[in-house]
This record gives structure tokens, C-alpha cells and sequence, in this order.
């Protein structure tokens, strides 16, 4: 049964990606938002006036899994850093080929926004990765709110488009095989 929501879960994260994604025009590198480390309230700001400069929002920054707890393997989990950047896992307990999303991140009128800047998939049952940079960008967008601690774990959640995720700092291996892939 928990494969079974699991799997829907991942399913609708999916078509969500899909369905809020959209791509920045241009294929620059001046395209890809930047972080201004200076700034004690970190600012990612991508070009081009229609785009908002999006604020770094300390409340989400840190370690996300949509489960209050981990079984056989992680479910879907972001991380946010605080130099605007982001990681996304995909729940690995699932055959979809991908593994992982990284770029930026920033909140802008209530919505956290994703500019992806590389997938890496799974491209044989033998382990092997693909890693895909993406260039423009893929811009997705979500509602993101804090949601207060939860009763059972007394873990501070946040949802995401509708997703209950939950704080999983000391789970510092969250996504210890993405830096291998990449490194």
C-alpha cells in the first residue's frame, strides 16, 4: 500500500513538473539566475524584465522528504541552501529513469521557483547515469508555505504544491550518492 501512494505521489510530482514548467527564452549563460553571496538576505535574480527577483527564504532552507519517515529507501526530497541553489530527488523506490534535478531556487509571491539546470537519469538496470545540462533553464513553479511541526515526529514541515515535506536536517546522507554521480 505505501508503494501505492508513494507511487501516485511521484505521479502527480511528475505531471506537476510537467504541467508548471516552462522554458526561459535565450540559451546564454548571463540567462541562468545568479546568487549575490553579499547580501546577508541572499537574492537569486535571473535576467530578463519579466522576471522577478526572487527572495532566498531562510524558513524552507534545508534538508525536505515527503515522508515523516524513511523505509527502504528516500521518497521525493528537496534540499535548499541558502546560496540559492537546490537539489530534488526522486523517490528511489520508483523505476522512473529520473534520479535527480539541481539549479536554483527563490520565492516570489508565494511560490517557490525552480530555474532546473541538469537531470540526471538512470539509462540501463546496470546503474549507469546520464547527466543532461539544460540550457535554457526549465522554470516550475509551486505554492510553498510552511505548515508548522507535525504532531507525531515534532519535525517543522512545509508543503509544496499541495505536498507535505518534512525537515530531515540530521539526515545529512539525503543525498550523498547525487554528489557522487556529479563528482
Amino acid at each position: 500500500m505505501k508503494r501505492v501512494i508513494a507511487l501516485i505521489i511521484a505521479l502527480i510530482i511528475t505531471l506537476s513538473f510537467a504541467a508548471c514548467g516552462r522554458i526561459i527564452d535565450g540559451s546564454r549563460d548571463d540567462d541562468i539566475p545568479k546568487t549575490d553571496k553579499t547580501d546577508k538576505n541572499s537574492r537569486t535574480e535571473p535576467s530578463g524584465d519579466d522576471t522577478p527577483v526572487l527572495e532566498i527564504d531562510k524558513a524552507f532552507v534545508g534538508l525536505w522528504h515527503s515522508m515523516n519517515v524513511v523505509g527502504s529507501g528516500f521518497a521525493e526530497r528537496y534540499a535548499f541552501y541558502e546560496d540559492g541553489t537546490f537539489i530534488y530527488g526522486a523517490n528511489q523506490m520508483d523505476d522512473d529513469p529520473l534520479i535527480y534535478a539541481s539549479g536554483t531556487w527563490g520565492v516570489s509571491d508565494g511560490k517557490l521557483k525552480l530555474f532546473i539546470m541538469e537531470k540526471l537519469f538512470r539509462s540501463n538496470d546496470e546503474g549507469d547515469v546520464d547527466i543532461k545540462k539544460i540550457k535554457p533553464p526549465e522554470v516550475a513553479s509551486y505554492s510553498i508555505k510552511e505548515t508548522g511541526p507535525d504532531p507525531e515526529t515534532g519535525r517543522d514541515t512545509i508543503a509544496i504544491g499541495g505536498v507535505t515535506y518534512y525537515n530531515y536536517d540530521n539526515q545529512t546522507d539525503m543525498f550523498e550518492s547525487y554528489y557522487e554521480l556529479t563528482n
